[in-house]
């Protein structure tokens, strides 16, 4: 499922104003910004993880007082900027729960996984004593 984008209009904008407009559209509703329309990350921003496809070069987030963070992935030659419920540098539970449940789902399901084949292990291991 994509998520719907905005394009912020021909014209130079500050981070604060980026940031102002991103947070009046609904959670994960991606704005994309030309590189050229602002000026480089301020430094509050911090790199973080995620993953690297499709042309992403990085990652970058902005913790918010109320708990909410701005993320930011940059590309060669725009930005994607979405804001998120619960920042991941504050909660990462709750990130994963709110804004990334199909990484919960994924954890889970490879932690059901694990423990099943450890148990699968045990019980090979012990019959093979009995015999």
């Amino acid at each position: 499922m994509s998520n719907p984008a905005y394009r912020l209009a021909d014209g130079n904008y500050s981070w604060d104003e980026v940031n102002n407009t991103v947070l009046s559209y609904p959670r994960h509703t991606d704005l994309i910004v030309a590189t050229w329309m602002v000026p480089q990350l301020p430094v509050d921003f911090k790199q973080r993880f995620g993953f690297l496809f499709n042309g992403r070069l990085a990652h970058y987030s902005k913790s918010l007082p109320d708990g909410k963070g701005i993320h930011i992935k940059v590309y060669k030659d725009h930005y994607e900027v979405h804001w998120d419920e619960k920042d991941p540098n504050k909660d990462p539970l709750g990130h994963l729960y709110y804004d990334a449940p199909e990484y919960l789902a994924a954890i889970a399901i490879g932690a059901g996984i694990g423990i099943g084949a450890y148990a699968y292990h045990r019980h090979t291991k012990n019959q093979k004593r009995r015999l």
